[in-house]
């Protein structure tokens, strides 16, 4: 039996980056502040499927989540 493939059409990684947010009760705002950034540009960064990788990773290590996983 071989493993199925994940449908990466389905994939949205600022909804992925939000669910942890609200599951650990941590804010847009709050992801914003300790990225030194504007909430603005975190809520339109938060609306796109992808992003880049340096991005992710910056975020992962500021939240201590391995969003790649």
């Amino acid at each position: 039996m071989s493993a199925k493939m994940p449908n990466f059409e389905d994939f949205h990684v600022g909804n992925m980056i939000i669910t942890y947010l609200k599951n650990n009760n941590l804010s847009q705002a709050h992801l914003a502040r300790v990225l030194e950034m504007p909430t603005s540009n975190m809520n339109r960064l938060l609306k796109r499927r992808s992003m880049d990788t340096d991005k992710l990773m910056e975020i992962s290590m500021k939240l201590r989540h391995n969003f790649f996983a």
